[in-house]
């Protein structure tokens, strides 16, 4: 495909470098790989049937992993995310490949073993271990070179009041590598267009309807990046057509929540997944409930309590308690709260305490994916607060979603609407599986579980 004037010269140096590194590093991947496993079978090294399933299970795997964790995301997102998304997809890879080496190994005619498990594990563990020294030694260099190249861009921050200005210049300290804040204004300040004009990239931050659409227009008349957070109605327009009225242009949205079609699937699913997920995870859940009893034999193991799911139907949600018996159930859990037991930090830690909502699922109460369940405290509040917050009702609650992938625990309540409202105006089965799968993701952040500050009623 041939690329246009405007986009050749779009295309910097760094972009060709980065395109050489990730397919470099894939290519390792495979190498190693391949070069470990071929100790005791040694096919893979010749031109043969095994060699080009294994070479084509291994390119197909690392293709969907890395659309579904983000791969090799050099000078977009901080070392540690990135060495987590790819050790996962260059695991995933490597166990699906090797299933599959194995399973084709029970033949005799391909090899002299007949064990599915045999000594290629040890060389299955080599290779991993290599791969994964590669992933955190790529990744810090890659990073390194590109920030050095890339200046951080110079940023105008616009907010309404001084307190969302606080909340954003926070956020952005974050990537300082990506962005430097040279000014830091109110929409009402007097001089903001000439403040925008002297930077690279404006900032919009909660701004009223009318101040954000005058600035998003000013920022394109002077060609200027800007970024800004969305709003239910950004939301709705993205995932809307364009229709032609007459001469007029138009967007037309239609469908609101699921259909019949998508309600049956993803039923049939979470029936699918709750019913293996329990058989998988009674174990850990046995060991959970076992650990709850010792420390308080009188306690109860589950804890119940009310939440709302979809249609604005009340139900009882089960967890491990992790708190001490009446703790207070109208109140979330803040840093060092005191009312979390010994086990119970440590199934927090681990997620272990939601194992339970698996029966919900099962109940049909709640779904394995969807926006979380919220107390009624908040729910109350939050819906005085923010009128649309209802919105995320229109799915069923569930044990894994969006917005706690993307989020944090004490992320802020707007910000979990508008991932909710975007996955339920998103939805496919497919997103649910990509999900799922990313999920896996939430028990390397540390502050996936980052209690609030204060109490939050």
């Amino acid at each position: 495909m041939a690329f246009t004037p405007e986009e050749r010269r779009n295309i910097k140096p760094t972009d060709i470098l980065l395109g050489i590194m990730r397919a470099a590093l894939y290519a390792a991947f495979l190498l190693i790989f391949v070069l470990c496993l071929s100790v005791n079978n040694p096919q893979l090294l010749r031109i043969s049937r095994t060699s080009a399933i294994v070479l084509t299970t291994f390119s197909l795997s690392t293709y969907v992993f890395t659309q579904i964790y983000g791969g090799f995301r050099i000078g977009e997102q901080k070392s540690k995310p990135i060495i987590y998304q790819m050790s996962l997809t260059v695991a995933l890879t490597d166990i699906i490949t090797y299933f599959e080496l194995q399973i084709m190994n029970v033949n005799e005619a391909n090899n002299d073993h007949l064990e599915l498990f045999s000594a290629d594990i040890i060389w299955f563990a080599l290779a991993l271990a290599l791969q994964l020294l590669i992933i955190w030694g790529a990744t810090r260099l890659g990073n390194f070179l590109y920030f050095k190249a890339h200046k951080p861009k110079k940023c105008c921050v616009v907010t309404h009041n001084t307190e969302d200005r606080g909340i954003i210049c926070r956020k952005l300290a974050i990537f300082d590598k990506q962005f430097t804040v040279v000014e830091s204004v109110l929409d009402t300040d007097p001089d903001l267009k000439a403040k925008i004009r002297e930077s690279q990239t404006a900032i919009l931050f909660r701004l009223p309807a009318e101040s954000h659409q005058t600035l998003v227009e000013y920022c394109y008349k002077h060609e200027k990046d800007f970024y800004f957070d969305l709003t239910v109605g950004d939301i709705l327009s993205s995932h809307s057509s364009s229709f032609l009225l007459d001469d007029v242009p138009m967007t037309v949205h239609t469908g609101f929540g699921l259909t019949y079609k998508q309600c049956f699937v993803k039923r049939a699913f979470d029936i699918l997944a709750s019913f293996i997920g329990l058989i998988i995870t009674s174990p850990a859940m046995l060991i959970a409930a076992l650990l709850i009893k010792l420390d308080d034999p009188h306690g109860q193991v589950i804890f119940r309590q009310t939440r709302i799911t979809r249609n604005d139907r009340r139900f009882e949600v089960y967890k491990f308690r992790t708190m001490v018996e009446d703790a207070g159930s109208d109140r979330s859990a803040t840093v060092d709260d005191d009312r979390i037991t010994k086990p119970g930090r440590l199934l927090r830690k681990a997620r272990l305490d939601e194992l339970p909502q698996l029966v919900n699922i099962l109940k049909g109460d709640m779904s394995v994916v969807g926006p979380r369940p919220e107390m009624l405290s908040n729910y109350e509040k939050y819906s005085r607060e923010m009128p649309e917050f209802g919105y995320r009702n229109r799915v069923k609650a569930g044990l894994t979603g969006y917005a706690q992938i993307q989020g944090k625990y004490n992320t802020d309540p707007r910000e979990k609407l508008m991932m909710d409202v975007y996955y339920i105006e998103n939805y496919s089965f497919f997103l649910d599986i990509k999900l799922i799968l990313k999920t896996f993701i939430v028990f390397f952040k540390k502050d996936s579980t980052e209690a609030f500050d204060g109490d939050a009623k």
